[in-house]
């Protein structure tokens, strides 16, 4: 054999070591992206409605506090089918009439939390309802200048009121049409449960006391458009510690939970008059 020809088993094994690198380096990067900044709030004393009404006020400005019961022929718990064949094809569709860069840009920007600087114009403040009136006319696509999101707006208000002592939950709904979930944004808000049939939802800047399940708040907002994700459609909230698209879907996966398994403020609702029509 030529002396300038590396010897096979040494190359056999500088094969082993790079998938050995390779293989450890992922481990670290998916661990990483797996952990979360969250801390177990402090646990709070029995409140009455009134007064989480002023901690909200308080803790949330701009968000404009109503309570609302469900309508009693709105029945189920709004989870949606996946119809992946239909869901897939629908995205498929809505690639082709992208710009390519702009799904690059896009894409980058999801898995690296990188964005451009905002032009004036496009700066949002916090609360501010951008969401209801994309559902007044259907299917047109979100202005891609809108980049105060819906993740944003559920991340901003659970760290309002996790932080002292309120379990929040992120609810994540997608349209009911299937062949038109490449189309439509999905859509996130987030919840407190403060008694059995009775939660605290924001949707950007509107927080709504609804007595009912979360399933009929799905089935009744959006003019019933929205079903809640077939999987993961409740998630504790934990703020990972990278703010990018993959780890943000990691907590959620990790922490999904049922509607019957989200933890209850056990708001004292006897005491203030508030009748339960569920």
């Amino acid at each position: 054999m030529p002396e300038f020809l590396p010897d096979p088993e040494v190359q056999k094994q500088n094969k082993i070591n790079r998938r050995r690198f390779i293989k450890a380096a992922t481990a670290v990067v998916i661990y990483d992206l797996l952990q979360s900044e969250y801390q177990e709030p402090v646990p709070m004393p029995r409140i009455t409605l009134p007064e989480f009404k002023e901690i909200v006020r308080y803790e949330l400005p701009g968000v404009n506090v109503t309570e609302e019961v469900a309508p009693p022929n709105v029945t189920g718990d709004g989870i949606g089918e996946w119809s992946i064949p239909e869901t897939t094809l629908s995205v498929i569709r809505r690639l082709f009439q992208e710009k390519p860069q702009d799904v690059v840009a896009d894409s980058t920007e999801w898995v690296s939390g990188f964005q451009e600087p905002l032009q004036q114009e496009d700066v949002k403040p916090a609360y501010e309802p951008v969401y209801e009136p994309a559902y007044e006319s259907a299917y047109e696509p979100a202005e891609p200048s809108q980049k105060y999101t819906c993740s944003k707006k559920t991340r901003n208000s659970c760290d309002g009121l996790n932080p002292k002592g309120y379990p929040m939950y992120v609810l994540n709904t997608l349209p009911e049409d299937a062949s038109m979930r490449g189309f439509i944004d999905w859509h996130q808000r987030a919840a407190l449960k403060l008694d059995d049939q009775l939660y605290f939802v924001v949707d950007g800047s509107q927080g709504t006391i609804w007595n009912g399940t979360l399933g009929s708040y799905v089935l009744t907002k959006n003019e019933g458009r929205m079903r809640r994700t077939p999987f993961a459609s409740i998630a504790r909230f934990k703020q990972a510690k990278w703010d990018i698209g993959p780890s943000r879907i990691a907590q959620v996966l990790m922490n999904a939970v049922s509607e019957e398994e989200m933890q209850s403020m056990d708001v004292r609702q006897n005491e203030i008059g508030y009748h339960n029509y569920a």
